[in-house]
């Protein structure tokens, strides 16, 4: 009896818990032929933090003036954004690990020269498990490096993307001494390239 009045209690909190997160929010998808379109993105059930998009990488569903709902996939559309919990959001269909796999990926730096891609690989609690990236330059040239290469490979992939860079280079012989600043080091270097 008491767990069954333990639940009656519990079972409004939960409820609106629930009831206060929206199902959809104003956003934005940009198609192929650079037209903007103002939208609803549908969120999905669970996101389980600000830096968590693993539920948006293969498709994000829409919601139309109409109330019609439509997914759209990387194929089909250039970028989409929107904003939740007070973070605004946009990602870009890129190639992730090969040029003909397409995801929707967060832009770490949009550059003039080159720009840099992540998409956060985490478990069901949130936890961030790895990091791959999408380097781009304006030929549309694509580098693909993950967070569990080694620092020697990681460093030689970058060195064969900027052969051109003398400069570059120089700055990545100089980089990735620790996994911990990887990030920062890839800032700064993609920085140097867009001459920042």
């Amino acid at each position: 009896m008491r767990q069954f009045i333990l639940l009656l209690f519990l079972l409004p909190i939960f409820g609106n818990s629930n009831a206060q997160t929206p199902s959809t929010v104003p956003g934005y998808y940009v198609t192929y032929s650079n037209d903007t379109v103002y939208t609803k993105i549908k969120l999905p059930k669970s996101i389980f933090g600000g830096e968590d998009l693993s539920k948006f990488i293969y498709r994000v569903e829409i919601v139309d003036s109409f109330g019609e709902r439509k997914k759209l996939k990387p194929e089909d559309i250039i970028s989409y954004g929107f904003s939740h919990n007070g973070i605004s959001h946009r990602l870009f269909s890129k190639p992730m690990m090969s040029p003909k796999n397409l995801k929707f990926l967060k832009p770490v730096i949009l550059g003039q020269k080159t720009s840099v891609y992540q998409l956060l690989t985490v478990n069901q609690s949130g936890a961030v498990l790895g990091t791959s990236y999408t380097f781009e330059n304006t030929g549309g040239r694509f580098a693909f490096l993950v967070n569990t290469m080694s620092l020697s490979k990681f460093k030689s992939e970058l060195k064969a993307f900027y052969k051109e860079n003398l400069t570059v280079q120089q700055l990545i012989d100089t980089k990735f001494q620790s996994k911990m600043s990887l990030q920062e080091d890839i800032i700064e270097i993609v920085k140097a390239v867009n001459g920042a």
